[in-house]
């Protein structure tokens, strides 16, 4: 009896050796995970029915990309330009924003069935698992214990750079398939040589094409680091190592050659195209940085929170002195590795790129930081060097990898005489102190908490009932995209939620910044500190409904301001609004007389906007008696 169970304990370790078992137990720990983490956005069982805390406003845009690009394969039309939004503004660029295309339409028969919000739930669970395993493809590659593969693994797909941003709609920074994959394939290139330089060139190539349709920010970020890192690798190497130049010349020939031919176009469009923006991508923090205790601090205070993992207080930058430790070790121990010293370069440029301008403009030291005169150039002025410590997550879960290979070598080696029993243990116990090294890493991670979604009735059961050729203007904009995105865009909308450029052709999330746009983005954003327009701001406004062929406006009177905004609604159109359940429509304004903006319009506004804020009934019949407006539409 205990030699049949001891031979089937021997059979099932041998099974799980096999690739393919190992390859399948390696997702089902990353999935596990995973869930463990993002859980709760499924704990009401339907997985379209709640979204993560965090940054609503960006989840829902996630949400209106990913159903953007299901749309796009059911009513063709332009695939990188779109008036879905902006609307009479000139439309947006997908190119130019963080539209994850690529994964929009690979996940399209998920949208088709249950929806956007469906799609980007089940995309921010599998993402890491993505992340994950393409890791795990690249240290079978570079190394040769599977629990240094699996532990490297584990690290890079679940960074608090990339678990903090999975929640507030950044799936772009979340699926990180292509560093790892690149550099197994740079690897197999330089050092282990099994596939023919021209099928790497031609694998390059295909890899960046599909990642410029990801996140064009990681494409950058990657090369940027990739560049340096091998020049450093160049010169440290043994003189005995020979460099393949022929072999390289020949990859990137094929490289450039298919990715040329399927950017070609769509990097002019990105960079030259209509909409296309100039500059920082994102104007409002191009210097958002960690400072240089943050790789072993866990947390950050957002608005007063200290949970751990909850929200988007999570440092990003955070590794821990255990892991760095252990790094460290790593180091030290896989000395006669020349990947080693080359993951050890890369960590160390990515985290001083990650600095930012971290130190004072007066200090003598900010100059010595590379992002310091870096940002001055077209192509870094765009990054967020907060993104940097993906990268030395890159280069430290390499190390740890690493790390273990040597130790298990030389345990392998002191042991060789011994009993096979105490080879195993020596084993276990390795595993047991690499594993007891980053639970302080694990254990600042908490699940994700998420709230339920409640569409608005009127969004269900009557968007459809405008013509789909109409322009919308809805308030709240920001909050209303994830609605639109839910009903598969029934309408064109004024404004939105994109990158546009402004006057300058510089990054804006308005554009040229009519007094409209303006007027709504305050009455969505600001508290205590809105104040009513001016007469010069209702002229303007009036003037921007014309122009842009304004048919409609919706207001959701349950929202926040709604009365400011209703009321002025009112004194601009000089018509009341029909309502239905919850909802201030004002209808057929493509042929609506407008009535002038006066002194009186004005005084009507002032009285009721502000004092009637929170009602949009009372605000708008407020203003009506005012300006004796008795007409219902």
């Amino acid at each position: 009896m205990v030699e049949t169970i001891s031979n089937a304990v021997k059979n099932r370790a041998r099974h799980l050796r096999s690739p393919k078992a190992l390859h399948v137990v390696v997702l089902s720990w990353l999935l596990f995970v995973s869930y463990g983490l993002f859980h709760q956005v499924f704990a009401s069982g339907h997985v379209a029915s709640r979204m993560f805390h965090g940054q609503r406003i960006d989840s829902s845009q996630q949400v209106w990309f990913l159903g953007y690009a299901a749309h796009l394969l059911t009513h063709p039309s332009h695939p990188f330009w779109s008036e879905l939004m902006y609307a009479g503004q000139g439309g947006f660029n997908l190119l130019s924003q963080t539209s994850v295309l690529a994964i929009g339409l690979l996940a399209a028969p998920v949208t088709w069935l249950l929806g956007p919000l469906a799609t980007a739930n089940i995309a921010t669970l599998l993402a890491p698992v993505a992340t994950g395993y393409a890791m795990f493809l690249c240290l079978r590659v570079m190394t040769r214990s599977t629990l240094g593969q699996v532990l490297g693994a584990t690290i890079f797909a679940f960074l608090p750079a990339t678990v903090g941003p999975a929640q507030g709609g950044h799936l772009m920074v979340t699926v990180l398939a292509y560093p790892p994959l690149l550099a197994a394939v740079i690897y197999d290139l330089l050092v282990t040589k099994k596939r023919s330089p021209r099928r790497n060139g031609v694998f390059i190539g295909l890899l960046t094409t599909v990642q410029f349709f990801i996140g064009t920010e990681v494409l950058a970020m990657t090369a940027a680091i990739a560049v340096p890192t091998l020049l450093i690798a160049y010169v440290i190497r043994p003189r005995t190592v020979e460099v393949p130049w022929r072999a390289l010349g020949q990859a990137t020939v094929a490289a450039l050659g298919v990715a040329l031919l399927c950017l070609a176009y769509p990097l002019w469009f990105a960079l030259a195209g209509p909409q296309h923006v100039t500059g920082p991508a994102w104007a409002v923090v191009p210097y958002a940085h960690f400072d240089v205790s943050a790789i072993v601090r866990s947390l950050t205070t957002i608005v007063g929170s200290e949970t751990p993992g909850a929200g988007r207080n999570l440092n990003g930058a955070f590794l821990g002195w255990p892991l760095l430790c252990i790094t460290a070790v790593a180091a030290v121990v896989a000395v006669r590795r020349h990947l080693a010293w080359s993951m050890v370069a890369l960590a160390v440029v990515a985290w001083l790129l990650s600095l930012g301008r971290a130190f004072g403009s007066t200090s003598p030291w900010a100059n010595l930081l590379p992002m310091r005169q870096l940002s001055r150039l077209p192509l870094f002025d765009a990054m967020l060097p907060t993104r940097f410590v993906l990268f030395y997550g890159f280069g430290v879960a390499v190390l740890v990898a690493l790390c273990i290979d040597a130790w298990k070598l030389r345990l392998d080696q002191v042991l060789l005489p011994a009993r096979p029993a105490v080879r195993t243990w020596s084993q276990v116990v390795l595993a047991v102190i690499f594993v007891a090294g980053l639970l302080p890493f694990g254990l600042t991670y908490s699940s994700l908490p998420a709230m339920a979604v409640h569409e608005p009735w009127w969004f269900a059961n009557r968007a459809h009932t405008i013509p789909s050729d109409n322009t919308v203007l809805v308030y709240p904009t920001y909050s209303s995209l994830l609605f639109e995105a839910m009903e598969g865009f029934p309408f064109k909308t004024v404004g939105g939620y994109a990158i546009i450029p402004d006057a300058h052709g510089a990054s804006s999330f308005i554009g040229k910044r009519h007094a409209l746009d303006t007027f709504l983005v305050e009455a969505e954003t600001l508290g205590g500190a809105l104040e009513a327009p001016t007469l010069r701001e209702l002229r303007g406004s009036q003037s921007a409904l014309r122009q842009r062929g304004v048919d409609n406006i919706v207001i959701l009177t349950k929202t926040f301001n709604a009365g400011y905004v209703a009321a002025t609604m009112v004194a601009l159109t000089g018509a009341l609004p029909t309502t239905d359940h919850r909802v201030m429509i004002w209808s057929n304004l493509a042929t609506h007389v407008y009535p002038s903006v006066t002194t009186e319009t004005q005084a009507a506004v002032d009285a009721c906007a502000l004092s009637h804020r929170r009602s949009a009934a009372v605000a708008a019949s407020c203003v009506a008696t005012m300006l004796k407006i008795k007409e219902f539409r």
